[in-house]
């Protein structure tokens, strides 16, 4: 198992929400709402398929 920091899938979401608070914040409209979405479910489907281990939780650190 291994920790939640090195997890691919968790890195790239916190990248999105970071990505779409940004641009809310400078009020821009980088990318299309509709299009992000679909992009985040991409990339999730990407990661999904090569994620080879679970994260380890706190019940399994004892």
């Amino acid at each position: 198992m291994k920790k939640w920091f090195s997890s691919k899938t968790i890195w790239a979401n916190l990248l999105v929400i970071l990505a779409f608070g940004i641009e809310r914040f400078m009020g821009t409209d980088f990318i299309n709402a509709e299009i992000g979405v679909l992009l985040i479910g991409f990339i999730n489907l990407i990661l999904r398929f090569v994620t080879k281990e679970p994260i380890q939780t706190k019940k399994e650190l004892g």
